[in-house]
């Protein structure tokens, strides 16, 4: 992993996203987010940033917790 370059909050906020992604969901963010699914996987992995990637992605872990209750 690439990310000794990041802040803890921001490590802690890709871990969790990342904790609760199922199959497909990176394709899911892209065509959220409107980006590339390569991209995705970098903002995910720490080696870039983007704060639409990241909220789509928590928008989606979201929504699928609140359709399980």
């Amino acid at each position: 992993e690439n990310m000794g370059k990041i802040s803890k909050e921001k490590r802690e906020r890709l871990l969790r996203i990342r904790k609760s992604l199922l199959r497909g969901d990176i394709m899911r963010i892209a065509a959220r987010a409107g980006v590339s699914r390569v991209w995705v996987s970098y903002v995910l992995h720490g080696k870039d940033t983007s704060e639409p990637v990241l909220r789509s992605a928590e928008a989606l872990i979201s929504e699928r917790k609140q359709n399980i209750v």
